[in-house]
C-alpha cells in the first residue's frame, strides 16, 4: 500500500505540473496573440486614418485640378477603406478563434482538475485503507512479537532445563558407584546407593543427582520401586544395559539354573523403566550403542552378541507380558511380527487381546491364518484387476483399496485397536473369496494374481501380528 500510495502521489504531482504548464503556456500564447492582433489592428486603423487624412489632404489639394482627378481619388479612397475593413474583419476573426482556443484550454484544464480531484479522492481512500491495514499489521506484529517472545522464552527454558538435566545425568553417572569404595558399603553391601545418596547430599550435590545415585539401582526386585525421575531412569538404563552387554561380550550368559550377575533382573528393570515412563526407545539401537563401547573387550563377534542380547530381552518381555495375563499366543503373534520398541509391542498386544475377546474373532483369525499359510511368504507381483474372473475377487480388492490409506494412518498413529478393527472388516470378504474361487487355479497368471491379492491383504497386518501364531 505504501508503494502504491507513493506511486499515485508522484503520478498526480506530475499530472498537476504538466497541466499547470500547459495552462500557463496556453494563456501566454493567447495573451501574446491577442496583444499582437490588438497592436496590428491599432496599426491598421492608424494606417487607415493616416491614409484617409492623406487622401483627404490630397483631395483638397487637387480639388482644383478637376473633377476627373477627384473621382479617381474618391475611388482610391473607397478601395483603401474596403481593404482596411476586410483586414480588420480578418484580424477580429483570428482574435475570436484564439479566444475560443483559450476557452477550450481552460475547459480542458477544469476537466483535468476534476479528474485530479477524483485521483486525489482515490488517493485518500487508498491512504485510509493503508492506514487501516498498517494498524492491523501493527496489531499482528505485536501479537507475533509477543508469541515469538513467549516461544523464545519457552525454548530457552526448555534448553536450560535440558542442559541442567544433561549435566545432572553426567554427574550422577560419574558418582553412581563412588560409595562402593566406602567402608560403610564394604561392611553393609545392601546400602549401596543409599550411602551414595547421603554422601552426595552432604557434599551439596544437586538433589536430583543424589536421588539418581540411589535410584539407578532400582528396581531391586521384580515389581519393585522404579526411578522417580528421568535422571535416575536414564542412569539406571545405561548401567543395566552396560552390565548386560558386557557380560554377554565375555560369555557370562545366564543358563536355565544360574544367573549369578542377575542379568534377568537387570533386563526386566530395563523393560519396566521403558514401559513405566513411556520412553520411545529402540532395543536394537540401545544394544548396538552399548556394544560399540565394548568392541575392544568383546570375545565374540558383535553381530552374534547383539542377536543373543536382543533375543534374551525379547524372551524377558514375553515373560513379563504373559505374567500380566495377556494371552500367550497373542504375545507370541505380536513379537513374531516385530520387536523394536517395548511400548509399541505392549500397545499391539493390548489391541490384539481386545480383538480376541470378540465373539467373531475365531472365524476372523481362521481366515487370516489361512491367508498366511496359503501364500507361504507371498509373491512380489502386483495385483492385476483385469485377471479377476469372479465377483468375489473384485469385491475383496475394492475393500482392500478402500481401507489401505486410512489403515496406514492408524498404524502410524499407533492406534492399533482402530487398525485391527479396520482389518477385521475385511473378514467377510476374505471368507467369500475362499468360498468363491480356487486360489491354486490351473492358469498360472490367474493363480499368481490371486496369490498377489492375498499377499497384499496379509501385509495389512504383518507389521502388527503374525496371525498364524494365533490359536483360534
Amino acid at each position: 500500500f505504501s508503494d502504491e500510495l507513493a506511486r499515485l502521489q508522484n503520478e498526480n504531482a506530475a499530472i498537476r505540473r504538466a497541466l499547470e504548464d500547459q495552462l500557463a503556456k496556453a494563456q501566454s500564447d493567447a495573451q501574446a496573440a491577442q496583444s499582437a492582433l490588438t497592436a496590428e489592428l491599432a496599426q491598421v486603423r492608424a494606417d487607415a486614418a493616416e491614409a484617409r487624412a492623406a487622401l483627404e489632404l490630397q483631395l483638397a489639394q487637387v480639388t482644383s485640378q478637376g473633377a476627373g482627378e477627384t473621382a479617381a481619388l474618391s475611388d482610391e479612397l473607397s478601395k483603401a477603406r474596403a481593404d482596411a475593413a476586410n483586414r480588420i474583419a480578418t484580424l477580429e476573426a483570428e482574435l475570436t478563434r484564439v479566444r475560443a482556443d483559450l476557452a477550450i484550454a481552460r475547459a480542458s484544464v477544469e476537466t483535468t482538475s476534476e479528474d485530479r480531484a477524483s485521483v486525489e479522492a482515490r488517493l485518500l481512500q487508498a491512504l485510509d485503507s493503508l492506514e487501516r491495514a498498517q494498524a492491523a499489521a501493527s496489531d499482528q506484529e505485536v501479537l507475533r512479537a509477543r508469541l515469538a517472545a513467549t516461544l523464545a522464552a519457552r525454548q530457552a527454558a526448555e534448553a536450560d532445563a535440558a542442559q541442567k538435566q544433561s549435566l545432572a545425568e553426567q554427574r550422577a553417572a560419574l558418582l553412581a558407584k563412588c560409595d562402593l569404595e566406602s567402608g560403610m558399603v564394604y561392611e553393609f553391601p545392601e546400602l549401596q546407593g543409599v550411602m551414595g545418596r547421603e554422601y552426595a547430599l552432604l557434599e551439596n550435590e544437586d538433589p536430583r543427582v543424589a536421588t539418581a545415585i540411589y535410584e539407578h539401582y532400582l528396581p531391586i526386585q521384580a515389581g519393585g520401586e522404579l526411578p522417580s525421575d528421568d535422571v535416575g531412569a536414564f542412569v539406571s538404563l545405561a548401567d543395566k544395559m552396560d552390565t548386560l552387554c558386557g557380560c554377554f561380550c565375555v560369555g557370562l550368559i545366564p543358563t536355565g539354573t544360574a544367573d549369578p550377575y542377575a542379568l534377568r533382573r537387570a533386563t526386566i528393570g530395563i523393560l519396566s523403566i521403558i514401559l513405566e515412563r513411556n520412553y520411545v526407545l529402540s532395543i536394537p539401537a540401545l544394544v548396538k550403542r552399548s556394544l560399540e563401547l565394548l568392541e575392544k573387550k568383546s570375545l565374540r563377534p558383535l553381530d552374534e552378541v547383539a542377536a543373543d542380547i536382543i533375543e534374551f530381552i525379547r524372551l524377558r518381555l514375553v515373560n513379563m507380558l504373559t505374567s500380566q495375563d495377556y494371552p500367550a499366543d497373542v504375545v507370541d503373534a505380536v513379537l513374531s511380527a516385530s520387536f523394536n520398541q517395548p511400548g509399541d509391542v505392549l500397545a499391539r498386544v493390548s489391541a490384539l487381546s481386545q480383538l480376541k475377546g470378540r465373539e467373531d474373532f475365531e472365524p476372523l483369525a481362521a481366515a487370516f491364518k489361512r491367508v498366511v499359510n496359503i501364500i507361504k511368504g507371498g509373491v512380489t507381483k502386483k495385483v492385476d484387476p483385469s485377471l479377476f474372473e469372479e465377483t468375489c475377487e473384485s469385491e475383496l480388492y475394492e475393500q482392500f483399496e478402500q481401507v489401505l490409506g486410512g489403515l496406514q494412518q492408524q498404524i502410524d498413529a499407533t492406534d492399533y485397536s482402530a487398525a485391527l478393527t479396520t482389518i477385521a472388516g475385511l473378514g467377510p470378504a476374505v471368507d467369500a473369496f475362499f468360498d468363491g474361487v480356487m486360489v491354486m487355479a490351473e492358469d498360472e497368471k490367474v493363480r499368481t494374481n490371486r496369490l498377489a491379492l492375498l499377499t497384499a491383504v496379509s501385509r495389512l497386518f504383518t507389521d502388527i501380528a503374525d496371525f498364524s501364531k494365533i490359536s483360534a
